[in-house]
């Protein structure tokens, strides 16, 4: 029996065969054909280059996308993807006249999913509308983004090219209104220069996308400027003023009938002017015992290219203020008065007597000045033993003025302990003389 069996191979082919039909008849009853649909499978659109060569323009108005039906085995349903069909409209096979291009289909992935003629397409044709394209020539405006800062204004605008040319469908064209280039002047605090994209706009001020419309412009951008007139309030300054008021007298302020001024001009001049300086040789008051007042003319101290603001006259007055010095007269003790540069060895007393002195100055700040201030005080240096008369130091400053020099008598003399360091020597020296 064993060797029977081994040994008949027509029964094992037959035990094989129906196997396979066995398995067969199962997988059938189990994983049948079925329909199943991709949806949305893109249309690519190809050599429509055919159109700009011959002046024409197209868009689709049907068909862009497609479903396509299809009978596979249920198993690998969920497994296909509208990437596995290439769907071509070639605008080669267009002819004028048609509004439609056929679409063909191609099996690009799981080719072994798909058999012929086993998938249908929604639509076999992609709907065209074609246009003849126009070219336009059109002036370029210029408009501003943002406000310019607090004390400038707007100045003109320009671009070059000042024109462009647009070349779109005719029904596009047909309603193009405004060709507009933008420049941006938030806070601009002088001329800009920029490169300024255009926006085309229809006559209901709806901007129009180029690349949504099939217009192309001769150029995207132009080269936009803005001047920016600078307007700045600076103060006037008066300087230098010369000359030496009359003995008694003292110069003590200037000032000018206008505080400050708004000046205008190019950005470059105007931002380097901090104020309006008044510098001139009539600014004198040698000799004077009153006020001086002369009259200057603004416009003469502005750099070139600056003009004044909201004023009728550039004419001022400028007033230089000599006030006579009043005096006070301060007695001074020796003991208020300082020896400086003292050499060791020496001592210094001065005449006790009282030393008077007067000081000079606007009244207002005599009243106030204490003699502690002045410092009193005399330079020692190089003063040898003997009486000597010397001058008076005080720190005055610059607010106040000694009428004439005061000397002060001073005695130097040797210390007492260098007396008796010499007297014991002399005893010394003359005892060794009688021995």
């Amino acid at each position: 029996m064993k060797k029977h069996l081994t040994n008949n191979w027509m029964l094992k082919l037959f035990s094989l065969l129906a196997a396979a039909l066995l398995w067969l008849v199962v997988i059938n009853d189990n994983n049948p054909l079925i329909p199943y649909t991709l949806y949305n499978v893109p249309v690519e659109v190809i050599n429509d280059d055919v159109f700009s060569d011959n002046d024409l323009v197209y868009e689709v108005t049907e068909g862009s996308t497609v479903n396509i039906r299809v009978q596979v085995r249920q198993t690998i349903a969920r497994q296909l993807r509208a990437s596995d069909f290439r769907l071509v409209a070639d605008c080669t096979n267009w002819h004028p006249g048609f509004p439609t291009i056929p679409i063909e289909a191609e099996v690009v992935n799981h080719r072994t999913y798909y058999q012929e003629g086993s998938y249908q397409l929604s639509s076999t044709v992609v709907k065209i509308e074609v246009e003849e394209l126009k070219t336009k020539v059109m002036n370029v405006e210029v408009e501003t983004v943002g406000e310019v800062a607090e004390g400038f204004t707007l100045g003109s605008l320009t671009c070059a090219p000042e024109q462009i040319e647009v070349r779109a469908p005719e029904s596009v064209a047909n309603i193009l209104s405004r060709a507009v280039a933008y420049i941006n002047v938030s806070d601009a605090m002088g001329d800009i220069q920029d490169v300024g994209n255009i926006i085309l706009y229809d006559g209901n001020g709806t901007a129009i996308v180029p690349d949504e419309a099939d217009v192309t412009l001769s150029s995207d951008t132009v080269n936009v400027a803005a001047e920016i007139l600078n307007t700045k309030r600076v103060p006037v300054v008066v300087t230098n003023v010369t000359g030496r008021p009359a003995e008694g007298y003292r110069y003590t302020e200037t000032t000018c009938s206008v505080e400050s001024v708004e000046i205008a001009g190019p950005r470059a001049v105007v931002s380097n002017v901090t104020a309006v300086i008044l510098d001139s040789d009539l600014l004198d008051v040698s000799g004077a015992t009153e006020n001086v007042r002369v009259t200057m003319d603004l416009a003469d101290y502005l750099p070139a290219g600056v003009s004044l603001v909201g004023m009728d006259s550039s004419q001022v007055e400028i007033e230089m203020a000599v006030e006579p010095l009043a005096q006070r007269e301060f007695a001074l003790n020796t003991d208020d008065i300082q020896i400086q540069n003292q050499t060791e060895g020496l001592d210094y007393s001065l005449e006790d007597m009282p030393v008077r002195i007067t000081v000079m100055g606007l009244q207002e700040d005599l009243d106030t000045l204490e003699l502690e201030s002045l410092a009193p005080s005399i330079d020692a240096a190089g003063l040898g033993i003997g009486v000597h008369e010397t001058e008076l130091s005080l720190e005055l400053g610059d607010v106040y003025e000694l009428a004439g020099s005061v000397n002060v008598t001073v005695d130097v003399s040797a210390s007492d302990e260098e007396s008796g360091d010499g007297n014991e020597t002399d005893e010394e020296t003359e005892e060794s003389s009688e021995e």
